[in-house]
């Protein structure tokens, strides 16, 4: 898995922007297929009144693939990605933290 060739490459401690770019170019290089961003529509009533730019890769147009570091809380992140997921209508989140001590990965369904 890509994550965990960047952080036996890397280690933990860098912040979210320098992880979020090493997996950027890790799938790359694995040739696994991803969007680093997608538009993600706003609705109110029914009606779309604009697009979000979701700046996290999308894995095999299906995956969002949230990368996060050195946070105390993943709660946040976590109501975040339920958003993401209902308004894109994509099927599974992960949510990958290089914490202080440790690696967490969190999938979540929509």
């Amino acid at each position: 898995m890509a994550v965990l060739t960047i952080l036996n490459s890397f280690g933990l401690g860098y912040s979210d922007a320098i992880y979020k770019n090493l997996l950027q170019i890790e799938l790359g290089f694995k040739g696994i297929l991803f969007k680093p961003q997608i538009m993600i529509p706003i609705k109110f009533e029914d009606s779309v009144i604009r697009h979000f730019e979701l700046k996290t890769p999308v894995i095999n147009n299906k995956i969002i693939c949230m990368v996060i570091a050195l946070k105390e809380e993943l709660v946040p992140s976590m109501i975040k990605m339920r958003t993401y997921l209902n308004d894109s209508k994509l099927p599974i989140g992960l949510i990958v933290h290089f914490g202080k001590d440790k690696l967490q990965i969190v999938g979540i369904r929509a």
